[in-house]
């Protein structure tokens, strides 16, 4: 009897963690195009769910990945704010500081919203710097 119950919290236990890590991703911040909001080497969390029963609005930091054209780091993982979102598609643009790939860059252009991985939703580090977004 006691085996079912430790079974049962540990497959629990599992299935929920399992749930998590498919709804939420760890990101870690590359580059300071975001600044002051996020900077080099921040670790944000990424609701993977935030636009699958609606498109972003305007002010959400939005992940995507970078487009094979658009740097060296192909594949890499971006962060901008939604500026505009329009017939399915979002105008994003880098932080104050104005550097980094962006809509304002002809490579990249409007980002379709089937292309945004998720919402940035909290920086988790460095702990001193952490908050909701």
């Amino acid at each position: 009897m006691i085996f079912w119950r430790y079974f049962r919290a540990v497959f629990l236990g599992i299935l929920m963690s399992v749930a998590i890590l498919v709804m939420i991703s760890c990101e870690q911040i590359s580059g300071d195009s975001m600044n002051p909001l996020l900077g080099e080497g921040d670790v944000v969390l990424v609701s993977r769910l935030a636009y699958i029963a609606q498109e972003p609005s305007r002010g959400d930091i939005v992940a995507f990945r970078t487009p094979v054209y658009t740097s060296a780091d192909n594949g890499a993982v971006r962060f901008k704010r939604v500026v505009y979102v329009s017939d399915e598609k979002a105008f994003v643009l880098s932080g104050e500081n104005a550097e980094g790939v962006d809509s304002r860059d002809e490579a990249v252009g409007m980002i379709p919203v089937n292309d945004l991985e998720g919402r940035a939703f909290a920086r988790i580090f460095p702990i001193s710097r952490a908050r909701l977004l």
